[in-house]
């Protein structure tokens, strides 16, 4: 215990040692290309309507991964330290278009491959799309699908993954009280 105490100490003195005071400008309607990791919530597959089977569909719940590309709207934190150069962007994004793909692999009998293309809008971090799947289906199921996901921006987890395209016009802070 003394020995985490100890370390915690160090590591926390040498990330002090090494800040700079970053001055943080805020652009509103900013537009931005950003790539994301996507991880659907729900996802409902439409089947095949037989006389018997009265069902319009299946449900599956966090059965996939996936990453995709969106084009963005949003706001801009622009961070630059003491020399004028911007060390960071850091985007909060309001409503997109995302292109992307899903894939997921079941070591059931039979194994089963799934690999969709997705588009849809990103509202927030939330992802509501359409899907297509080119792998393997089950015997009634249809190839398109929908889905509600959520979307991780790479820029949240690295410094890279923001294209800024436009970065809007700089935001009053006495007028602009809303997070939009």
């Amino acid at each position: 215990m003394r020995t985490f105490l100890l370390c915690m100490v160090l590591l926390s003195g040498m990330l002090l040692r090494g800040q700079t005071d970053l001055k943080v400008t805020e652009f509103k309607d900013s537009q931005v290309i950003s790539t994301n990791f996507t991880v659907p919530l729900v996802r409902f597959n439409f089947v095949e309507q037989t006389e018997n089977n009265l069902e319009k569909g299946n449900v599956t719940f966090f059965s996939s991964v996936g990453a995709g590309v969106s084009y963005n709207f949003g706001r801009l934190f622009q961070h630059e330290n003491n020399d004028g150069e911007i060390v960071e962007n850091e985007f909060m994004n309001i409503i997109g278009v995302q292109m992307g793909f899903l894939f997921s692999a079941k070591t059931s009998d039979p194994p089963t491959n799934i690999f969709a293309l997705t588009t849809g809008i990103n509202i927030l971090d939330f992802h509501v799309g359409y899907g297509y799947e080119l792998g393997t289906i089950s015997e009634n199921q249809k190839r398109g699908f929908l889905t509600i996901s959520y979307s991780i921006p790479i820029s949240k987890l690295t410094k890279a993954g923001l294209f800024v395209i436009n970065k809007g016009r700089l935001a009053n802070k006495e007028n602009d009280r809303s997070t939009f």
